[in-house]
């Protein structure tokens, strides 16, 4: 006759683990988006000619902030933190 012997561990097993892991995780603080960002590029026409000096309106739909701008000569635009 076989006799099988079970024993029980105290330990915190498996879900003890995840419960480890997803305090760990939970404790990292999240980088999210930033307020803001960078808009560049260059002006150009229907033909992909040049268009310098010309006017340029920026608005953030989800603050409603608009700014203005104009490309240089080259021509070229950059506007920063457009929040």
């Amino acid at each position: 006759m076989t006799r099988a012997i079970i024993t029980r561990t105290s330990g915190l097993g498996f879900a003890g683990l995840m419960v480890a892991v997803l305090v760990l995780f939970m404790s990292i603080p999240a980088v999210a988006q930033v307020a803001g960002g960078t808009l560049s590029g260059t002006v150009a026409d229907t033909n992909g000619g040049p268009i310098p000096n010309a006017k340029i309106s920026i608005k953030n739909q989800a603050t409603g902030i608009s700014s203005d701008i104009t490309s240089n000569s080259v021509p070229s635009i950059r506007a920063q933190n457009s929040t």
